[in-house]
């Protein structure tokens, strides 16, 4: 099995990346607990919006079905419309 480092990969292959901004106090508060972990803060800020996520994901999927129940349409349209806007800051 051959190894390669983010440098050799292609960029197709790489996860996607978010930019965020959070407050000073809260960029102090997650060093603090990054570095209690061991961990990068990049890092674990990274594991605490995913597992944020997985477990909001019965939330979302509500939110969705919510919406296409008061616009007379299906979910998936909801979800084609909301993935395929390429308009990620804008609701």
């Amino acid at each position: 099995m051959e190894m390669t480092n983010d440098m050799d990969m292609d960029m197709a292959d790489r996860p996607p990346r978010l930019l965020i901004q959070i407050s000073e106090p809260e960029l102090k508060l997650l060093t603090l607990w990054a570095k209690f972990h061991g961990r990068p803060v990049t890092t674990y800020a990274g594991q605490i919006l995913s597992a944020q996520i997985e477990a909001n994901a019965d939330t979302v999927f509500g939110l969705v079905a919510t919406t296409a129940r008061l616009e007379g349409i299906t979910e998936d349209e909801v979800i084609e419309r909301w993935l395929g806007d390429g308009n990620d800051d804008e609701s």
